[in-house]
């Protein structure tokens, strides 16, 4: 293997040096983020993906979902999982000569993220547009583009990124294949009306023969839909929780500690969260796991009210987009992860809050009043600002002819 070393080091050393020129100088940083351009670029990333899903057509709407997908896969699991396992030092660290155009980092170089996720895009275009080469080439283009500029920055070996593409594009293949017989499977039978509209994941415009009898609608999909992705979330950030990438914020410490000496109310806080933590930390042992157990659980509930919810008040699909919302929004996908006093007073609000509003309607029922008390007073023992909601019921009634 000395030998294949060494050819990576030639090759580095040609591409990083011998290849200097001022246009390169300026143009390859750009290419992998510098001077500000990553901000532009994740900007234009989520502008491209939020109009291909509300403008796009199935197969732009499906290849934009699958290139999501496989970067998510492919960069957070496979690309750091091997990086961590083989940490290789960056040619910055190892060789003395290095041009460093974008600086000098400490993690590992192999295999190289920005290959990884750019030729996993190429590879869901290519699937998806292969027989229109004015689409599938300039992405093509712009994955060896950034994979070149890597190497010309001085921060990865030429293997890094050779290593970088073939993982990309595999686990973007291998998502693609996998999903398209999930949905010949199981979409089959969970989703019997979409999957004759779309009997392809991979062919869009392919069309089924209509079921002859079925007493499923489309709202009834878009619930199971809903339904599925809060599992999946839920598992995420169980595993995530458990992972212990990130350790115990001040407050979950420090209620942790009051876990451990039970009492009526704290200082700052009654003892709802020590009785949450103490039944975490009893499953799942004082760990950060079992600090946050409840956390992730918490959020899935709150999802499936609001589904539910939204879906009886307007329309199951409405339903399933608003839960997109959720969980795309900063401070409600924190308050899944960890573990303060916040999630399960917005559990316990949101609950009252439904079953205030069930209440009031014509066909309102005492037990939706019990549902409000309950609510509400789980919320207040967590945290007392859930006072405020009593207010907010006040309030309500004195405008409320």
């Amino acid at each position: 293997m000395h030998w294949l070393q060494a050819l990576d080091t030639a090759l580095f050393h040609f591409v990083n040096g011998s290849l200097s020129n001022p246009v390169f100088d300026w143009l390859m940083p750009l290419l992998s983020g510098a001077n500000g351009a990553m901000r532009w670029f994740v900007v234009a990333v989520i502008v491209a993906f939020a109009a291909a899903m509300v403008l796009g057509n199935a197969r732009t709407r499906l290849s934009a979902l699958m290139i999501f997908i496989s970067v998510a896969i492919g960069d957070g699991l496979v690309v750091n999982t091997i990086k961590h396992a083989v940490h290789r030092p960056r040619p910055c660290i190892t060789l003395p000569d290095v041009v460093e155009r974008l600086g000098c980092t400490t993690s590992g170089s192999m295999p190289s993220a920005h290959a990884a996720n750019w030729f996993a895009a190429a590879m869901i275009i290519f699937i998806f547009y292969r027989r229109k080469l004015s689409i599938v080439l300039p992405v093509i283009f712009m994955a060896a583009a950034v994979s070149f500029s890597r190497v010309y920055n001085g921060v990865h070996y030429p293997g890094d990124v050779l290593a970088g593409a073939i993982l990309g594009a595999g686990t973007a293949a291998a998502v693609a294949v996998a999903l398209q017989w999930g949905w010949q499977t199981a979409g089959r039978r969970g989703f019997p009306l979409w999957h004759a509209r779309m009997p392809s994941l991979l062919n869009p415009e392919a069309r089924g023969p209509e079921p002859s009898e079925t007493p499923e609608t489309d709202d009834s999909h878009w619930l199971r839909l809903a339904g599925i992705l809060i599992v999946l979330a839920l598992v995420a950030r169980w595993c995530y929780a458990a992972s212990g990438i990130i350790g115990l914020s001040g407050d979950e410490a420090y209620q942790w500690l009051w876990s451990k000496h039970l009492a009526l109310s704290y200082y700052s806080k009654p003892p709802g969260i020590a009785w949450i933590q103490l039944a975490g930390t009893h499953l799942c042992g004082d760990t950060e796991a079992g600090v946050r157990f409840f956390a992730p659980l918490f959020a899935a509930i709150l999802s499936w009210i609001s589904v539910r919810f939204v879906a009886h008040e307007a329309s199951a699909r409405l339903a399933f987009w608003t839960l997109l919302i959720i969980n795309a929004a900063l401070l409600p996908e924190a308050g899944s992860i960890l573990m303060t006093v916040d999630s399960p007073l917005v559990l316990g609000w949101t609950w009252a809050l439904i079953a205030g509003w069930r209440a009031v309607q014509p066909e309102g029922q005492t037990r939706d009043w019990i549902t409000v008390g309950v609510a509400a007073g789980l919320a207040f023992l967590c945290k007392y600002n859930a006072f405020y909601e009593i207010v907010c019921f006040g309030i309500f009634f004195a405008l409320w002819r």
